[in-house]
């Protein structure tokens, strides 16, 4: 098979069919082609009959393999979402394997793709970013975080619900690169770009921004002195009910 961009999620069990939902959702990416494998039996007839697995491939072989991570061209995808072997005995051993599998295979002139993992003990994670994982997520961790929360302030869970469910009627969190903003927004700071997008907020887009991406840190809602201004190689966080795309904004007086 021959793929470009596409998505690849190696092992499945139970949630893997609420990260495939949740990809192709409309306000998501529909269109992206996502390659499971995995050594598990999947019951394939079934998940047909759902419509979000129209642009689905299964391969069921060992993700470790290379004639198999090439066979999916592995290093055309966009990202590797690794989840936690639901029958190996240590699952973040399984995990560290791809992840290395993925990054061993031959890149000349090519970049590999974002590797994202599940993990079980948030002690391993050191391990897994060693082998090559850019990003390690503890369902069982966040849980317990909006647990507290929820505790102390009350419907924090619906909050995060919302966050995290692409729907037309729900806000997500988008992050935007510099291809999705207007190149005059550089140079400008956080309350500036707040305010250009509160003021077209009435015209054109419900968008709320929380926060900047720099290189590979997060600065959410900044403190004075955290953040200067827009450089070029900053992503946009945004609170939005659709995926925003603000080139169109005209360049304008900011009013004081």
């Amino acid at each position: 098979m021959y793929l470009q961009n596409h998505l690849i999620i190696c092992n499945w069990h139970s949630n893997g069919e609420r990260i495939v939902k949740e990809l192709h959702s409309s306000q998501a990416e529909p269109n992206l082609a996502i390659v499971i494998i995995t050594e598990t039996k999947v019951n394939e007839a079934y998940l047909r009959e759902k419509p979000e697995y129209k642009n689905v491939y299964f391969v069921q072989s060992d993700p470790t393999l290379h004639s198999v991570l090439d066979r999916v061209e592995v290093l055309n995808a966009k990202s590797v979402i690794i989840l936690s072997h639901p029958d190996y005995p240590n699952p973040d051993a399984k995990t560290a394997m791809i992840s290395l599998a993925i990054t061993k295979c031959d890149h000349t002139n090519k970049k590999r793709p974002r590797i994202i993992a599940e993990v079980m003990n948030p002690e391993n994670a050191q391990h897994l970013e060693n082998a090559g994982v850019d990003e390690w997520v503890c369902s069982a961790g966040f849980g317990l975080g909006i647990i507290a929360q929820t505790a102390l302030y009350g419907k924090m869970s619906d909050v995060y619900q919302q966050l995290l469910t692409y729907s037309g009627e729900t806000n997500e969190i988008y992050l935007l690169d510099n291809t999705k903003y207007p190149e005059w927004f550089q140079g400008k700071t956080f309350k500036e770009i707040a305010r250009i997008l509160n003021n077209e907020r009435e015209q054109w887009e419900e968008v709320i921004l929380i926060g900047i991406k720099r290189d590979e840190k997060v600065i959410l809602n900044p403190k004075k002195g955290q953040f200067d201004t827009l450089k070029s190689e900053d992503s946009l966080i945004l609170v939005a009910f659709d995926p925003p795309n603000f080139k169109k904004i005209r360049s304008y007086p900011i009013p004081s």
